[in-house]
C-alpha cells in the first residue's frame, strides 16, 4: 500500500466487482421498483422502500465488511457468480419481454414505467455479468503473473 492506494489482491478484485454488481441490480430494483410502486398507490410501497434502504445501508455493515476480506477459497465461485447472473439477466430480460410485446405498453403510463425498470435491470445485469466476466480474467492474468514471478 503506497500514498494511501488501496491493495486488491487478486482474488478479491472479482469477489468485489461480481458482489457490487449483483447489489447495484438488486438496489436498483428495490428502489427504482418503490418508485414504480408508489406511483401505482400499492400499500407494499412503504416495505419496498425500507428493504431499499437496508440494501442501501448493507455494504457499509460489519459482516458485509468481514465477508469481503475473506479469501475466496471454492473453485465453484466463480461459476456460480456466472450462473447467477445469467439467470438473473434472463429473469429480467423476460419481464422485459412481457412488456415490450404488450400492444399497450405506450398508452399506459404505468406500463410504460414498468417496462423501462426492467430495461434498465436487464441492463444493468448485463453490466454487471461483463464486468464479472472481465475481473475475472484480469485475475487470472494476475494470478498467473505472480507464480511466475
Amino acid at each position: 500500500m503506497k500514498n494511501g492506494e488501496i491493495e486488491i489482491k487478486s482474488s478479491s478484485r472479482f469477489r468485489m466487482i461480481s458482489v457490487y454488481g449483483l447489489w447495484i441490480v438488486l438496489l436498483w430494483l428495490t428502489l427504482g421498483g418503490n418508485i414504480l410502486n408508489f406511483l401505482l398507490n400499492l400499500e407494499i410501497s412503504w416495505l419496498t422502500l425500507g428493504i431499499g434502504v437496508l440494501l442501501l445501508l448493507l455494504p457499509f455493515t460489519s459482516p458485509f465488511k468481514a465477508y469481503m476480506k475473506k479469501p475466496i477459497d471454492s473453485n465453484i465461485y466463480p461459476i456460480s457468480v456466472f450462473i447467477g447472473n445469467i439467470l438473473l439477466m434472463i429473469l429480467y430480460a423476460t419481464f422485459m419481454l412481457v412488456y415490450i410485446t404488450d400492444p399497450y405498453v405506450w398508452t399506459n403510463p404505468m406500463d410504460k414505467a414498468g417496462l423501462i425498470l426492467w430495461i434498465i435491470a436487464t441492463f444493468l445485469s448485463i453490466l454487471s455479468l461483463c464486468s464479472s466476466i472481465i475481473a475475472y480474467k484480469v485475475d487470472q492474468k494476475a494470478q498467473k503473473a505472480d507464480l511466475s514471478s
